[in-house]
């Protein structure tokens, strides 16, 4: 936020404060990985790009806070039926937020894990047991996520720490591929669909 945008938030918040402080946090970035406490180099090139890239729309300071007191995200698809058509329309922001960020389980269709490797994903084996994925009773498969995930809360934070870490790799790798994708192609498809079974 540039600081004309910002005399203007202020101007039309007067009042409000707080929305207008937190508003004007977006951009702003910690002195160190909350996860390493290696301190950021502020002047990369890279890391401006990246941070640059984040829509606050759909990432905003409450979520970056979750992230950071946590290990992992449980994502709760909008559909859990099977995964067996390639259909990307049947993974939702929900996932790709999570995919950018955070080690992730997913409650959605079966074979979504596979699906998602199909794209270029890396998931994350060294956390969950993946062969939810392949369970195809929906109750079945929620069962065995929610044993997976109370696995993981009952580990003790040293360990978990240290599975987290060696996993980072991963999480960056899934990032470059997110912003890889060509959602201008992803959404033409969609309209042609539309139009499709509409017309």
């Amino acid at each position: 936020m540039n600081r004309a945008q910002r005399r203007r938030l202020k101007k039309k918040n007067k009042g409000n404060e707080k929305l207008v402080k937190k508003m004007e946090s977006f951009g702003h970035r910690p002195d160190a990985c909350s996860t390493c406490d290696a301190p950021f180099d502020k002047k990369s090139k890279q890391l401006n790009k990246e941070i640059g890239t984040i829509n606050p729309m759909l990432v905003d300071e409450d979520y970056i806070l979750n992230l950071k007191k946590s290990y992992f995200s449980l994502v709760t698809e909008s559909d859990i039926s099977p995964f067996f058509k390639n259909n990307p329309y049947k993974i939702t922001e929900k996932t790709y937020k999570a995919i950018s960020f955070h080690p992730f389980i997913i409650v959605g269709g079966c074979g979504i894990l596979k699906y998602l490797r199909s794209l270029g994903f890396k998931t994350f084996p060294e956390m969950f047991d993946e062969s939810y994925d392949d369970i195809e009773d929906d109750y079945e498969r929620i069962d065995f996520i929610h044993k997976e995930v109370k696995k993981l809360c009952d580990m003790s934070d040293e360990e978990l720490h240290k599975i987290y870490v060696s996993i980072i790799p991963k999480i960056k790798h899934n990032c470059k591929i997110l912003y890889s994708i060509n959602t201008e192609k992803i959404i033409t498809k969609l309209l042609e669909d539309i139009r499709r079974r509409v017309l």
